[in-house]
């Protein structure tokens, strides 16, 4: 059992690398595009924001592994119901048309992925630590939805800038995580060979 639980960590450590290296790549591509100007936002925000982004993603890929794969959609859905809430106990203010359509949203999103066609899940039944991960993934979701915002609003930082500063951070702890005894590079080579095997 420990040696499952190893492998799923390394999976989805493996996962963070990958999509990072797109991000990056993506966002280094569309900056250029752009001709977006440097951002005045120091490195240690951009490494808060990276920590809090690897932290949320990792605690919600690692979550399947604990939980349905429909109540993971049905929790993820309603990601801008924390955002609102970290966001008012920062002092944003939010118009009622705004709160109104995101519990819609989150509503709409329940009853679809309870009462819909398609019941289909990953084999794995919904755990307390799958829901706590879950709940941990939406804290970091709402506080990086809180402080970009800010950050943008105050540096005038141009979306992929922030995209690459963000996720390049967020791709060096990923690796800094796999050169730890909790990773494995030659689990990220065999997971790579495997994914391009097919093509």
């Amino acid at each position: 059992a420990q040696i499952e639980k190893t492998e799923r960590f390394q999976l989805t450590l493996n996962l963070m690398i990958s999509t990072g290296f797109v991000y990056v790549l993506s966002a280094f591509l569309m900056m250029k595009w752009r001709k977006e100007e440097k951002s005045q936002v120091n490195n240690l925000s951009f490494f808060v924001l990276a920590s809090c982004t690897f932290v949320s993603s990792f605690s919600s890929m690692f979550a399947l592994n604990y939980i349905s794969m429909p109540v993971r959609v049905l929790v993820k859905s309603c990601k801008s119901l924390p955002i609102m809430i970290v966001g008012a106990f920062s002092g944003k203010k939010y118009k009622l048309r705004k709160v109104l359509s995101v519990l819609l949203i989150c509503l709409g999103t329940f009853l679809f992925t309870s009462y819909g066609g398609n019941k289909k899940s990953n084999g794995k039944e919904t755990t307390i630590i799958g829901m706590l991960l879950l709940v941990l993934s939406l804290f970091f979701d709402g506080t990086v939805g809180v402080l970009e915002d800010k950050f943008m609003a105050s540096h005038e930082t141009g979306p992929f800038t922030m995209m690459l500063n963000i996720h390049k951070w967020r791709f060096l702890i990923a690796c800094i995580v796999c050169a730890s005894p909790y990773g494995s590079f030659a689990s990220l080579v065999a997971t790579w060979q495997t994914a391009w095997k097919p093509m």
